[in-house]
């Protein structure tokens, strides 16, 4: 059976299933349209079709949805091959929470440790730190330096090549140093 006759035989199925789960129906109609060329003349029976078609509209709906709220969704629906996505999920969130805590704190204590270092040295002038700080955290280019300071963009690179020389050189030693 192809898919155009499976998509009329058994659109009340696929509409029971969006209802089921709260989701537009238009998640039907797109799918199809998504899917037509992957499944057209791909050997599938009616069963893959509905299974295929069923986890598609469950996807986009989960995209939207994080999309939408910016945040992880956790995969509910009662399939028995998906009976444990919600521990996974939730074990995978927790995870991710502390290892995103300790990225964190790492990037913390090394921006802390870089600025000490800075400091510490005192190879830079006031400028020369300004300009760091412009380009490297604030994310300006050396054109918008030069357009709001007045610093020429050839100073800017220059600058910004000897913090790179010496940060490459010598901060992890100073932060081993630190750290003993």
């Amino acid at each position: 059976m192809d898919l155009d006759n499976y998509y009329k035989k058994n659109i009340n199925v696929l509409n029971q299933f969006c209802e089921k789960y709260n989701l537009q129906e238009d998640y039907i109609s797109d799918t199809y349209i998504k899917l037509k060329k992957t499944l057209t003349n791909s050997g599938l029976t009616e069963q893959d079709y509905f299974r295929i078609i069923r986890r598609s509209v469950w996807n986009r709906f989960i995209d939207d949805t994080r999309n939408k709220y910016n945040r992880v969704m956790v995969n509910l629906v009662d399939d028995d091959t998906h009976r444990n996505q919600i521990e996974k999920s939730l074990r995978d969130r927790d995870e991710w929470d502390a290892d995103g805590k300790l990225y964190a704190w790492e990037m913390e204590y090394l921006s802390r440790m870089l600025f000490q270092y800075i400091e510490s040295t005192g190879n830079y002038s006031d400028i020369e730190v300004f300009i760091f700080k412009t380009y490297a955290i604030n994310g300006y280019t050396y054109t918008e330096i030069h357009d709001k300071f007045g610093i020429s963009v050839d100073v800017g690179k220059k600058i910004m090549q000897k913090f790179r020389k010496d940060l490459r050189q010598n901060f992890i030693k100073f932060v081993d140093g630190k750290s003993k």
